[in-house]
């Protein structure tokens, strides 16, 4: 399977879209392979440089996953030695942060049982989110100060240490219903009752969110207060880039533009990415389809990013681009063909996104780079 005729044919699709050329066209999304693997990595990487056209950027990662800062400044000077290959072949140097909320968030353990603290970030019982029930969640609060000040930190660092273009937060940065990625903690109870001027328990927001007929007024508030948590992510984001590269773009990649449970939309957590328009920021919109065969979840996933790309350009000239996410995850691109891919990347220009974005290597499942 030759994934490079693809991709110069989306290229060429591309071509026509009119996208400023202060945003890049094609872009090739890794995931922890830059750090684990970086031999084969610039390997890969110098068949792009060869190739004019059929990349116009990279997003590295491996930096983040609950690495200790110290650890996290290690990967960010490996992320860093790619950077010069990518200037002289003119491919945008970036970076996507695979872990933000939820993503593998790191279990809970006890002390006596904890990862190594000079390579990983050992989260206190703080960072985590709770259920409507109050269990703990294998994810976090996004109004937690400690996942907020490690947000900041982490962004920090990786900017300071690799000098990155850009940073995409990956689509763990949402809220869900059940059973992870949602928060009913004390804290986010007792913020959602002193933004609304209420005095609701846990298990009266439950049972009137998730239970009885009738629809009622609380559940736009909690959508609404979800949005605004979100955003409170963004800004530590926004923060920590500011601290080393204040041009740097944050970026975020989405699932669906119909999760309404993270909000009826994206803007807040988009305005606080863009530090309040002062810098562009961009969307990446859709996820799934990793099989030619479903194509009814194409159709879905398509429509999607009709509605985002179409809401987009409500919000202002601070909004750069709409990417569209071709889910060619290396476990799962074999069950794509070369024209299935051509064919979504057409589609997805049609439905009104500017850009695509395609999974690329990975060493975790090994590949022969003749593929690619």
């Amino acid at each position: 399977m030759m994934k490079t005729s693809c991709l110069l044919a989306g290229g060429a699709l591309l071509a026509i879209t009119g996208l400023a050329d202060e945003w890049p066209l094609v872009t090739m999304r890794l995931a922890g392979s830059p750090v684990r693997a970086q031999e084969k990595t610039r390997r890969f990487v110098a068949i792009n440089a060869a190739r004019p056209g059929s990349c116009d950027a990279y997003w590295f990662c491996g930096a983040d996953g609950n690495a200790a800062f110290p650890e996290v400044e290690r990967r960010a000077g490996i992320i860093a030695s790619y950077r010069e290959s990518c200037e002289k072949a003119g491919i945008e140097f970036s970076y996507q942060q695979g872990w933000t909320l939820g993503h593998y968030a790191q279990p809970y353990r006890e002390p006596a049982t904890a990862p190594d603290p000079s390579r990983t970030f050992v989260r206190t019982d703080e960072s985590f989110a709770r259920s409507r029930f109050g269990e703990k969640l294998n994810g976090y609060c996004p109004r937690s100060p400690e996942v907020l000040a490690y947000e900041e930190g982490l962004i920090e660092r990786i900017v300071r240490g690799a000098k990155v273009r850009a940073i995409w937060l990956d689509d763990d940065c949402r809220l869900h219903k059940e059973p992870n990625w949602s928060c009913f903690c004390d804290r986010c109870i007792a913020a959602f009752n002193r933004e609304e001027g209420l005095n609701v328990t846990r298990e009266e927001l439950s049972r009137r969110l998730f239970e009885g007929e009738e629809v009622d007024e609380i559940r736009g508030k909690w959508v609404n207060f979800n949005a605004r948590s979100l955003a409170l992510f963004g800004a530590a984001a926004r923060r920590g880039a500011d601290k080393a590269d204040p041009s740097v773009r944050l970026c975020l990649q989405n699932c669906s533009a119909e999760r309404y449970y993270s909000g009826l939309d994206y803007r807040p957590i988009l305005w606080e990415l863009s530090g309040h328009g002062r810098v562009k920021t961009a969307i990446r919109a859709g996820s799934g389809f990793f099989c030619g065969e479903i194509v009814r979840m194409l159709t879905g996933k398509l429509r999607g990013a009709m509605i985002e790309s179409e809401r987009l350009k409500t919000y202002g000239d601070w909004i750069g681009s709409c990417t569209y996410e071709n889910d060619t995850h290396p476990r799962e691109v074999m069950q794509k063909s070369s024209e299935a891919v051509m064919i979504e990347n057409a589609l997805a220009l049609g439905a009104g996104c500017d850009a695509l974005s395609l999974y690329w290597w990975d060493d975790h499942r090994d590949e022969p780079l003749e593929y690619y």
